[in-house]
């Protein structure tokens, strides 16, 4: 019976919904500049779809590890490596400014 059986136990989401806010906030970020540039075709937004497409994955790496980490230690602190997964997305976008990077990631 399904009244009677106790919840299933909240996941790792439910507890630091951070990192799936800032993986939203990415992955907006990323449709946006990529509508952008795929609509202008002008190179400031190449450079920005290419540092969003770069940059996203690094949320979900971030994640990964202080899941990891909190095997290992259960009394980690999330807020390094939240600021680790966004400083690493806000550093792609910051490469990709530097010349020659973006045609790795988008080729012209």
């Amino acid at each position: 019976d399904a009244r009677s059986s106790s919840p299933p136990p909240p996941n790792c989401n439910h507890y630091y919904p951070q990192f799936s806010r800032a993986f939203g906030v990415s992955l907006v970020w990323t449709g946006l500049a990529s509508f952008l540039f795929h609509a202008s075709l002008t190179e400031l937004w190449r450079i920005l779809d290419a540092g969003a497409t770069m940059g996203a994955p690094f949320i979900l790496f971030s994640y990964s590890l202080f899941r990891g980490a909190r095997q290992l230690s259960p009394g980690a602190h999330w807020l390094p490596f939240w600021l680790f997964g966004v400083g690493a997305n806000v550093g792609c976008h910051v490469l990709a400014l530097q010349q020659g990077w973006s045609d790795i990631v988008l080729p012209g």
